[in-house]
Formats: C-alpha cells, structure tokens, sequence
C-alpha cells in the first residue's frame, strides 16, 4: 500500500543503519510521483543525501521518469546544504558521468541544485571549488562551467537554455563569472538575461562583485538597476563600492529607491551609516503627500490607454500581473482594481506604503554571514524562511543562518515613480487601470 511505503519513509528517519538508504531509494523508485512521499524520503534522508542520490545515480539503468528526476534535483538541493567536501566529489563524479551519457539538461539542474544548497548553507562557493577532495573532479567540473559561459552568451541558444547556463554560472568558478558578466550585463542583451547575470553576481562573497556590479551601472534599465541595488546592498564590502561610487559621482543618489536610500542611512555597520549620512545629507525624500499635490493635475489630464499598458508592462509588471502582463508579486490587481477611483489610484502609485496590506509588508532578513536579503515573507517552516521580491524572485534562508528579521513597515513596491513617470504618463497608467478594471 502507498500509504504504508509513506509511513515506512518518515519511520526509517529514526533507523540509522545504512541499509535503510536502500529501503528508501526503493520506496522513492516506486512512488517518486507521490510529493508526499518526496516530502517524507527528504525528510528521512537527512545528513545522508549524497550516498542516497550517489546510489540513485548509479544505480539507474534505464531513463528516468520526470517524476524521478524532480526529485533527485530536490535531493541534489539537500545535498549543497549537508555534504562535506568528500562526498561533494562523489556527487559530482556521479554526475559528470551522467552528463556524459545524457543529453538531457536536468544533470546541470541538480547541479544548480548543489550550489544552490552551498549558498544557503553558508559556504563558500569560491573556497569549496578549491577544496582538496574536489580535485580529481575539478578539471570537468570547470570545463561543464565554461561551457555554460559559452552558451549563456550565445544569442542563437533558446532564452531557457541561455537562462539556465546564467543561473550555473553563479555557482561556478569566480573566474568565469567575472570574465563573463561584462558580455552578459551589455545594454543589447534581453533583460532576462541580465537579471539573471546580476542574480548569478550576487551569489559569490568575492570583493570583486561590486566593482563589477558598478561598471555598467549607467546602462541599466530601472528593473536591472533596482536588481543591481538589491546585490549591492547584500554585503558590507558593496555597500562600500557603492558610497565610492555615489561620492564620485558615478551613480546618483536618485538613480536609487528612497528605501534603499533609508536602508544606507541606517546601516547596522556604525562606519558605513556615518559616511551614507554624510553623502545622502542633501538627499532628502521628498514627502509624499506633497508628490501628490504636484500630480494632481494628471486627474483632469485626459489619458491613453494604450500609452499607458505599455508604462504598466515598463514600470510595474514585475511586482503585478494584469491582462496576461507582468508577473504577480504582491496583491490580485484585477480584483483590488475593482473598487479603486483615480484619486485612490494616485495615492497607490505615488505613495505606495500608505494603505498596505500586512500580508504585503517586505521584511528584511540579515544572515549571521551579513549578507542583507529583503522581499515579502511567503513561506515559513520550522527550518527556514522564503522571502520573495521583484519578478517572483524567490529565496530561502535557514533559520540557522539568519542574525536579525525585522519588518521594514514599506510595501515592496518601491516609492520615488514620480522620477520615471511624468504627470502624462501617470494620467495614461490611470486610464489603463481604470479601463482595465471595467470602469471605462
């Protein structure tokens, strides 16, 4: 019975013998589809995810169902959070072989996979490729991320493909990173690529990140800047490159949030808020209620709709989906729209913490490394914290790892639109909004 092989999963957890690794992989062979049971044999599997995927790996003789390699990619997560470095080189060989013999991309999946648990365990990427154990592996391993360097540039590869070897890229290497981005960051790459470049970026402790993250930081798009400045702010030795770079003039106080503004004047390093004091001093947010005074007039300001779906996809589709555009982030737009007038939809665009819903508050979560992750909390277990931001970016921090959360009181959504958006183009987003919402 299904049920019984689910039961014996979570009571092999309490079985420490060896052999029960071999109940399990026999229990996940038959019933990978069930997420119950995936939930159980993880759960089960512990600090001994290695062997099990090492023996998962080997011992697979015919194609693997998508159900099987779902899980083994989840498994190869939980073995980036648990395995010492000899067993990492055991994985890894395992999964070179597998690359060899396969044409299909999920051995580089959980790859991924695997840097993605090292990065939530705290670990250096950077210290971790040069481990001694990883040696005899290391020459392939290297050469797997130089070919992802190669397709994460090639403009003739499909955007998933493209896309993924960006992601691989973070995990690898900091070489091949660093020799990459310059490419990969260029203002004639499609957006998606260069998220994912500054993403894979912000991976790596390494002190060249923010130089880098800096050069071409006067290309940037409003979406791959406000990614960029969520980087920037992760570790304290960016935040310095960053106030280098705001005093000589290279990046301007207004080319950021005025909550990202707030978080410098307030950073927890005494040195780093004293000098972000001294060069915002002059920076100071204007009130919003005065925004909106100034804006007013976009309310007798006859609107575009068209003009104003194509801002709405520009500005705010990466936090909110509306007609099949953006991505959902925050609240359902389409049932908030329903009771909203222009007046109302003034103050939600040009003071955007004034009436938020609480599910909506972004928090901001410091990790005992001192790295800064900020996004909206949407999920919580006993183990971890998943905060979300911009483009249903999402991340996962073990409590183990954090040092402080606290609730920043602000919507996700960032204030300062009126630095994008004339009184032209708000009367056109509002029009859009309200045409959208049926009142029109």
């Amino acid at each position: 019975s299904p049920k019984v092989r689910h039961q014996l999963a979570f009571t092999l957890g309490f079985v420490k013998n060896a052999e029960r690794l071999q109940a399990l992989a026999a229990i996940i062979a038959q019933d990978s589809a069930d997420p119950w049971t995936q939930i159980a044999v993880l759960n089960a599997t512990g600090r001994h995810a290695a062997p099990l995927l090492t023996n998962l790996l080997a011992d697979s003789k015919t194609q693997s169902t998508a159900a099987q390699i779902a899980f083994q990619v989840k498994l190869a997560g939980l073995v980036g959070t648990t395995a010492s470095e000899h067993e990492l080189a055991s994985v890894l060989a395992t999964l070179l072989v597998k690359r060899n013999n396969e044409s299909e991309p999920w051995p580089i999946a959980s790859l991924e996979a695997v840097g993605q648990g090292l990065f939530q365990s705290g670990r250096s990427l950077e210290q971790i490729w040069e481990h001694p154990d990883l040696r005899p592996t290391r020459a392939q391993v290297k050469e797997l991320f130089a070919q992802s360097a190669a397709v994460a540039k090639d403009d003739k590869q499909s955007m998933p493909e493209r896309m993924a070897a960006v992601r691989l890229l973070g995990f690898g290497p900091f070489d091949l990173l660093a020799g990459s981005v310059a490419d990969l960051l260029a203002p004639r790459q499609p957006p998606e690529i260069q998220l994912a470049a500054v993403r894979a970026l912000a991976l790596p402790t390494n002190a060249k990140v923010g130089p880098l993250l800096l050069a071409p930081w006067g290309s940037y798009s409003p979406a791959v800047r406000r990614e960029a400045t969520e980087a920037l702010l992760a570790r304290p030795e960016r935040v310095r490159a960053l106030l280098e770079a705001i005093e000589s003039k290279k990046v301007l106080p207004l080319q950021i949030e005025p909550a990202r503004l707030d978080q410098l004047r307030k950073h927890k390093d005494p040195a780093l808020r004293a000098r972000a004091n001294k060069l915002l001093a002059g920076q100071v947010a204007p009130a919003r209620q005065r925004v909106i005074d100034e804006y007013k007039s976009a309310l007798d300001t006859p609107g575009d709709t068209v003009k104003g779906k194509l801002l709405f996809k520009k500005t705010c589709s990466t936090c909110h989906r509306l007609e099949n555009v953006g991505i959902e982030v925050g609240a359902d737009l389409q049932a908030a729209l329903g009771n909203k007038t222009p007046s109302q939809l003034l103050i939600d665009i040009l003071d955007t913490s004034r009436e938020v819903d609480p599910r909506f508050l972004e928090y901001s979560i410091t990790t005992t490394a001192g790295r800064a992750v900020n996004g909206l909390i949407v999920a919580e277990t006993a183990s971890s914290i998943t905060l979300r931001r911009a483009e249903k970016q999402e991340e996962t921090i073990l409590r183990n790892q954090i040092d402080d959360v606290r609730s920043t009181a602000k919507s996700l959504m960032p204030d300062g639109l009126e630095q994008q958006l004339s009184r032209q183009d708000v009367a056109d987003v509002i029009t859009y909004l309200q045409a959208a919402a049926g009142r029109k």
